[in-house]
Formats: C-alpha cells, sequence, structure tokens
C-alpha cells in the first residue's frame, strides 16, 4: 500500500477485519448494517500510521450522533490549551478563532470570552444545529480550501485555525492542512490535536482504531504533511485526553521560532518507533481478547450482572473485537441524549441512560469509556451506588473495588486483577 502523506510504502501492522461503523447506532438490535476493512499500516518513510482503506465521508457522517461530552477532564483540557496558545503569542485577545470539526462548540464557548471572535464549521447537520442553539456561531460544511476561501471572504483571516480530533478523519488530511494555512493570517497558528500514533501503539489503544481514525500520527509524519502544505511544524503540546493526546502547532516557515520540543520528539520517534514495537499491537489484542473474554464468562458462570458504561466509539472496538454481545451485556449506560434507546454497533446492546444504569445496581460495571473511568466510579458512588464493583479493560483487565468514602478521592481507587477477586 501507499502512504497518503509522502507516497512511500506502507506494511500492515493490525488487521481487525470487515468491521462496522463505530459511531452508526442502530435503531433496532436487528437494523442491517454496512461493515469494512479495519486494518492499520504504517510508513518507515515519514512515521504515518493509517488506515489501509477510507469510508466515504456520506456513510461515517450521515445520521452522525457523536456529541462531544462534558467532562471536567475536557473542560480542564480546553483551559490548558487556551493557556498554552495565550502564553506562547498564538491567542491574542482581539483574535479571530475558527475551528472546524467543531462539533456542538465545547472549546469554542469556552473561548468566546477569550477572544474576540469565533466561528465553528461542521459537517453534521443536526451537530451543527445544536451548537447554534448553545450560542457558538457554526455553519454546516466540510472544510477543505474552497470552504476556507469562502469563510475568509466573509469573515476575515484567522489568528488561529483550530483542528481538533478531526483532522484524522479526512482521507485527504492535505486538503485540511492546506485550508487551514489559506484561512491564516501572516501571523497566524495552525492547531492540530489528535490521537498521538506513539502513545497508540506504547499503551496498546486498540480502542482508538476505527474509521473516523484514519491517521494516528506522529510529530514525524506532521512535520512532513504541514511542509508539504506550506507550514512549518512549529510546536507539540502533549495531553493525556483520549489516553495521549499530541497537539501540533503549524505556522507559515519562518514566521515563528520552532520550539526544542519539535526535535526532541522527533529524536523519540525516530529511536523507538520500531517493527519490534508495531508488532506488540497485535500481541496486545490478542491478549486484550483473551482476558476479557475469560472476565465476562467468569460473571456469567457465577451469575453476575453487567451493564457496559460507555456507548463511545472505542467502545464499539472494542466490543465487536472481543466478540461481546447481549449474552453478556444487559445494556449499556451513556449520558448523551441521543444516544439513549439506541443500539451498538455489531451487537443488540441497547443503550440506556446513566440514571437508570446506577439505579440498577449491576453486580458490574464494564468501563468502555476507561478514559474517564475515576468520573464515572464518582458518579456511580455520588448517586447512591456503593453495590456495583468495576471490569476496566484497559490498559489491562483489572476489577476496582471502591468505598463510598473514595467519592471524591479518584486517586485512591483500590485495583485488583481479576484473579486475584472472587466475582
Amino acid at each position: 500500500m501507499t502512504c497518503r502523506i509522502c507516497q512511500g510504502e506502507t506494511r500492515t501492522v493490525l488487521d481487525l477485519g470487515d468491521m462496522p461503523l463505530a459511531n452508526k447506532l442502530k435503531p433496532t438490535p436487528d437494523t442491517p448494517e454496512k461493515r469494512f476493512p479495519l486494518a492499520v499500516e504504517f510508513c518507515a518513510g515519514c512515521g504515518n500510521l493509517q488506515l489501509s482503506y477510507c469510508v466515504d465521508a456520506a456513510d461515517l457522517y450521515d445520521d452522525y450522533l457523536y456529541v462531544t461530552p462534558s467532562s471536567p477532564s475536557l473542560e480542564a483540557h480546553s483551559v490548558n490549551l487556551i493557556y498554552h496558545m495565550q502564553a506562547q503569542g498564538y491567542l491574542p485577545e482581539d483574535a479571530f478563532l475558527l475551528e472546524f470539526g467543531s462539533n456542538i462548540g465545547h472549546f469554542l464557548k469556552y473561548a468566546q470570552t477569550r477572544v474576540g471572535r469565533v466561528l465553528g464549521i461542521d459537517p453534521a447537520k443536526a451537530i451543527v444545529e445544536m451548537a447554534n442553539a448553545r450560542g457558538v456561531p457554526t455553519t454546516c460544511d466540510y472544510f477543505g480550501p474552497a470552504v476556507a476561501q469562502a469563510t475568509v471572504a466573509a469573515h476575515g483571516r484567522a489568528a488561529a485555525v483550530v483542528g481538533r480530533h478531526c483532522a484524522a478523519h479526512n482521507a485527504d488530511p492535505h486538503a485540511l492542512v492546506t485550508g487551514a494555512r489559506l484561512a491564516l493570517g501572516p501571523r497566524g497558528v495552525f492547531v492540530m490535536e489528535n490521537a498521538y500514533g506513539l502513545n497508540t501503539i506504547l499503551n496498546g489503544e486498540i480502542g482508538q482504531i476505527y474509521h473516523e481514525h484514519m491517521y494516528y500520527y506522529t510529530a514525524r509524519s506532521v512535520q512532513r504533511l504541514f511542509a508539504e502544505n506550506g507550514l512549518e511544524l512549529i510546536d507539540l503540546l502533549p495531553t493525556d485526553i483520549h489516553g495521549g493526546s499530541m497537539v501540533f502547532f503549524g505556522a507559515l516557515p519562518g514566521t515563528r521560532p520552532v520550539r526544542s520540543i519539535v526535535g526532541a520528539t522527533i529524536a523519540r520517534e525516530t529511536a523507538i518507533l520500531s517493527d519490534a514495537l508495531l508488532d506488540l499491537l497485535p500481541a496486545t489484542l490478542t491478549r486484550w481478547k483473551t482476558e476479557t473474554r475469560a472476565l465476562l464468562d467468569r460473571f456469567r458462570e457465577t451469575g453476575r450482572s453487567v451493564w457496559m458504561y460507555g456507548g463511545s466509539a472505542k467502545a464499539a472496538t472494542f466490543i465487536n473485537a472481543v466478540g461481546i454481545g447481549a449474552d453478556d451485556i444487559a445494556f449499556c449506560a451513556d449520558s448523551t441524549e441521543e444516544k439513549i434507546g439506541r443500539f451498538l454497533p455489531g451487537t443488540g446492546i441497547e443503550i440506556r441512560p446513566e440514571a437508570e444504569a446506577i439505579a440498577a445496581r449491576p453486580d458490574y460495571y464494564l468501563v468502555t469509556a476507561w478514559n474517564y473511568r475515576n468520573e464515572l466510579i464518582q458518579k456511580v458512588r455520588a448517586g447512591g451506588n456503593t453495590h456495583s464493583g468495576f471490569a476496566v479493560p484497559f490498559p489491562e483487565v483489572q476489577i476496582i473495588v471502591t468505598a463510598a468514602a473514595d467519592i471524591y478521592a479518584p486517586s485512591t481507587p483500590v485495583i485488583h486483577g481479576p484473579s486475584r477477586i472472587a466475582v
């Protein structure tokens, strides 16, 4: 296969076979659904990790139901990102801030009081309506060079163009970066945040792999991508969002200094992103499937009731890769109203409200939104449920037991491996 960034040769790292679309929830358990190849490739030439097959945008985003969740950790991340941009001089107080893939506008809502103007661009009609209803001006379109030029004509050039956890959702990243460059002012900065490819490999983040995530960027690959489209990689900001992400900052060449973290990160990637490391990913998947399947079988054999917690895209990859169905899980809890009453892809598992899940007091929650596990544990305990335990399948299968007194102390859960606890 061929790298879509540098045109170099790629090799397959992980092949999950044909999988349903992770965010395409079903109205009934028997609704027919499309399946598409899901395999990750690596390009040694530029350090790019990409899917071998890109699903058409119409299949991905028609009836799109992902809504950015309200979460203390995401809110804190928005604060930190704005602070970093201001501290580095990327975001003046009178700035025009443009975000594509802005969803319902959580980031822009926070930024509104800290900059001059904001504008969101998102391709999902229902999501755009929700954003505008929240007071975040948002237009419905697929971002690219033509839309960037039209936006400049209507609103002027932006001090910052932001693409957070969406720049990997497009088969042609060159069009997105070119669009960002065209929308920027002379000293403008493009801010691109995505799951960090090195973290995906090092942490065995199988749940990050689904059809929307067509790329798992590294600093090396983004440096090449930016250079191919008239920008220079000037800065990086590592974060722990979504299991390990990276914020990449680009500017017109020579307009801003390149911070030392760029060279240091590229040197680290070059040293450790090897074939041997990449081969750990399929081995991690095998272990993950074996341990989770064994735990669920023990739950069934001992008559324990189990709900999933988190109807996210990573949950869809997880349950389909492991082979989890309605025989294993009673229901799935989620806080997104638009998901309630629908069924997870590839399964007959119905999504129910969080309040119902807390009141149901199952013996265990299988926490598939593991990046929010401490927040979810606090929420369950604060809701009066001190009965249920928590089975967390990542980074290894664990049973977490917390006392009611630990509600507001997320750093103090007692963690036991499943082989050391009676279920």
